[in-house]
């Protein structure tokens, strides 16, 4: 039975199939590939893509090719002892049983008042996030549908010249926006699923760690999270890097409670999706892995070594797997182009001195903004009490910060404040913590009628209470999220002929061009090039200082070939120029 398992085979195929398929890529010849990319690009140029750049992309390929035959080989060599993990006795079937009694034991230990106090977080948390839906769009949202999400998948898969493409989120908001058609709704579903779904899976994983008082608590704090609603439904990935790290969470307890390989792959897997979709969640990896290295070196003496290799084995498939979902941008950009964006400001020791101050108090004014100073001091208070208090906790904590700080120093930056949005989590579950035992202070102390149930249930109330309002005024007056662009949008879609021609410049290009495609205008007006043969079009930022010259001179419009243009349209600052 073990033998006949189809996964390892089908595997080691696929793997000398990819390898067959780049060698015989490396052999098209420049002219064929340039002619492909000018055809599928808006605006039918690709000056990039030049012969040289083109041969270091074949040598790119035949590197591919030679290492994915080696590892279909190894895996078709080995596929015996790949059998033993995913059918053995701790294969899939025994996770699925053991998850099957998880289940059934939660319900059993929990009383119908707390199921209902649950779903209530979870409701309130689905109906704040489902009203981030209707925000006006970000720039970040708009250029990954115009720039990445819009184009053929060949090209999503490679291309990662702009951070922006979050691959695995930028492919699902292909799916959605294929099947639902353009607009801001389908946009966020992959980031709004995903961050409907971690609220339920923190649950699970804070009451499996701790108890159901705290896992409530914990719950409360996520659901009116100020910076967890907004990129919940945000047209990023961020949300569905948070998914997996708390699957690997929830996994990574019973990997250390069961010491299975196959829940070790799981880790492992979860971890390179996690990374497929946003590179930054090597973060949030290394803090999985730190605390899971932890909670073994502490608990376990007599099976120490194997838990260890079975962590290890646990970070090959991380590692192997994360490989194989980039070889593709690594084929185009190479090492160097994929952990540096030309994008990105050059990193010294001396910048990284300089600034690493202002950026942490910068992160620190982003979490706390949406809510008064005091809390966040109330709250890394909390923080400081759980590490104390709590082991587990302790060892969260180590993890978090074990794994971020060494990378920051080495990459000698500190990442911008979205992506460190996962640590949220883990804050939130010491507040959580310390706000049990405060309540259970209370209760000794003062007032023995007040049971655990109550104080937790006022708690989580009081809780969402204070924070959603708070949280929601704040994403709703963000200035990143205005409605000039699809205001400009109606407008060109109600006067722009088949020929006509519109021009914009950052920051407005993206936005203005995605609420113009969503209305059913055809993107060609925006990548136009060459003399005007229609009536032309230019959206003038003033705010941004901005001028009609300066717009149809970045659109490679000379001045003199500018026509007569009158304004036809001032929205707040993004006015509308229109030859008559």
């Amino acid at each position: 039975m073990r033998s006949a398992h189809p996964l390892p085979l089908v595997l080691s195929f696929l793997l000398i199939g990819g390898g067959l398929v780049a060698w015989w890529a490396a052999s098209f010849e420049h002219a064929a590939v340039l002619a492909h990319l000018n055809a599928i690009s808006p605006d039918g140029d690709v000056r990039s893509y030049s012969s040289a750049f083109h041969t270091r992309v074949q040598g790119h390929l035949i590197v591919l090719a030679v290492g994915l035959l080696a590892l279909g080989l190894l895996v078709l060599a080995f596929r015996s002892k790949a059998v033993l993990v995913l059918a053995g006795e701790r294969g899939p079937g025994h996770l699925r049983q053991r998850w099957l009694s998880v289940r059934k034991d939660l319900v059993k230990r929990t009383s119908p008042a707390h199921k209902r106090m649950v779903l209530l977080m979870l409701f309130v948390g689905v109906v704040v996030r489902m009203w981030m839906l209707s925000l006006p769009v970000t720039y970040d949202e708009a250029f990954t549908y115009t720039y990445y999400a819009s184009r053929p998948l060949h090209i999503i898969l490679v291309d990662h010249s702009y951070p922006n493409n979050h691959i695995l989120h930028t492919l699902l908001v292909k799916l959605t926006t294929s099947v639902l058609g353009v607009g801001k709704v389908s946009l966020r579903l992959p980031a709004f699923i995903a961050g409907v779904l971690v609220m339920p899976l923190w649950y699970v994983f804070v009451r499996r760690m701790f108890n159901r008082h705290i896992g409530l608590l914990a719950l409360a704090f996520v659901v009116a999270s100020a910076r967890l609603i907004e990129y919940s439904a945000l047209g990023r990935g961020y949300s569905i890097t948070w998914l997996f790290l708390i699957g690997e969470l929830v996994l990574g307890r019973d990997l250390v409670k069961e010491n299975s390989p196959f829940t070790a792959m799981l880790v492992g897997v979860l971890c390179a999706l996690g990374m497929w979709t946003v590179p930054t969640m090597i973060y949030g990896a290394a803090m999985v892995y730190i605390w899971m290295f932890l909670s073994i070196w502490t608990r376990y003496k007599d099976s120490l070594k194997a838990r260890l290799l079975n962590l290890a084995w646990s970070a090959v498939v991380f590692v192997v797997l994360t490989g194989l979902f980039y070889a593709p941008v690594l084929v185009l950009s190479g090492v160097e182009g994929m952990l540096h964006h030309d994008t990105m400001p050059d990193n010294d020791l001396a910048t990284f001195s300089a600034r690493y101050g202002d950026d942490a108090l910068h992160l620190w004014a982003w979490f706390t903004d949406p809510s008064h100073y005091w809390v966040g001091v109330a709250g890394f208070m909390g923080l400081v009490f759980a590490a104390y208090i709590s082991t587990k906790y302790r060892f969260l904590l180590a993890g978090m910060f074990l794994g971020a700080v060494p990378l920051v120093v080495v990459q000698l930056m500190v990442a911008p404040p979205r992506v460190w949005t996962y640590t949220l989590f883990i804050f939130h579950l010491g507040s959580a913590i310390a706000l049990y035992y405060l309540l259970k202070l209370v209760h000794d102390k003062l007032w023995p009628a007040f049971s655990e149930r109550r104080r937790t249930f006022m708690a989580a109330l009081l809780i969402t209470a204070a924070f959603v309002w708070p949280a929601m005024t704040v994403l709703l007056n963000d200035s990143g999220r205005t409605t000039q662009a699809a205001d400009t949008a109606e407008y060109l879609s109600k006067k722009a002929g088949a020929q006509d021609r519109i021009m914009v410049q950052f920051p407005w290009e993206a936005p203005v061009e995605f609420e113009a495609i969503a209305r059913g205008m055809d993107r060609a007006a925006f990548h136009r090039r060459g003399p005007v043969q229609g009536r032309l079009f230019v959206v003038v930022g003033t705010v941004e200082g901005q001028s009609l010259a300066g717009v149809a001179a970045h659109n490679e419009l000379p001045a003199s070939d500018l026509p007569p243009m009158v304004m036809v349209q001032d929205h707040e600052g993004l006015k509308t120029f229109a030859a008559p």
